[in-house]
């Protein structure tokens, strides 16, 4: 089953949006943003993220605007299962009326625009992604 939304814009907050949360590190998204190799205005031509500040004097970048407006319509894989039931003939002989293999997953694949930052499902960036789940089994019958 596929599960997913289009038409809808959310805004980046907490970590992806705080180059310094609570005093922590730069996150990965904030890296890129400042060469010391091109020029000023190659800088800001190419920077994926607001100037870095770690006091006061950022906190221009951490109001809500437009450049952490982002696209978020995704398309997820929610469940799939896969099964293989061996054939009667091949179980009956070790008294096994019905043996069947199986393996279902949730939450396997997302396909977002969201840049890896946050999930497309959760209430925000600093929030666990929802869980994917793997399960492997056999059903058998005697």
């Amino acid at each position: 089953m596929f599960q997913g939304v289009d038409n809808v814009s959310r805004y980046y907050d907490a970590e992806a949006m705080y180059s310094f949360v609570n005093g922590g590190k730069v996150k990965e998204h904030h890296l890129d943003r400042w060469d010391p190799a091109r020029s000023e205005a190659e800088n800001l031509a190419n920077a994926k993220y607001p100037l870095l500040h770690y006091d006061s004097f950022g906190d221009h970048n951490q109001r809500l605007n437009s450049f952490f407006l982002q696209n978020g319509a995704f398309v997820r894989l929610k469940n799939i299962e896969l099964s293989y039931t061996l054939p009667v003939i091949w179980t009956s002989s070790v008294g096994i009326s019905n043996c069947r293999f199986y393996v279902n997953a949730n939450n396997l694949i997302t396909w977002d625009h969201l840049d890896g930052i946050s999930d497309p499902e959760s209430n925000g960036s600093n929030r666990y992604p929802i869980m994917k789940t793997v399960n492997l089994g056999v059903n058998l019958k005697f």
